[in-house]
């Protein structure tokens, strides 16, 4: 359950992250807007493997809780940094960098359980 609302925030943003930002004034610039895009991707795609040798170190739950936590104080207080655009930025990027984890963390564990079939 706890990995369906990690996966749902993380998407939510992903696909709306522009959006959000376009109606609030202070975040109204669609380049902005678009290089905070590219470097969510990229944080996605490059945390992806320090988040896979980090389980190997320190476990699965470690990990997940520290996504999950990391998550949580974004999903609870996004509202109130939309004056900032470098921390709405640092915001989704570290969103998409957890959702990285998610999905680099949660398949290799599912595997260690039930193993390769």
């Amino acid at each position: 359950m706890i990995g369906l609302c990690v996966l749902f925030h993380g998407m939510f943003v992903v696909n709306q992250y522009k959006n959000y930002g376009l109606s609030i004034e202070s975040l109204d610039n669609d380049k902005f807007l678009t290089i905070v895009g590219a470097v969510g991707s990229v944080a996605n795609g490059s945390m992806r493997s320090v988040w896979a040798f980090s389980m190997e170190v320190f476990g699965f739950k470690t990990i997940f809780y520290i996504i999950v936590t990391i998550q949580l104080i974004i999903a609870a207080t996004i509202p109130l940094i939309t004056f900032s655009q470098p921390l709405y930025g640092l915001y989704i990027a570290l969103t998409l960098a957890c959702m990285g984890g998610y999905f680099s963390c949660f398949p290799a564990y599912v595997t260690r359980i039930f193993g390769n079939k």
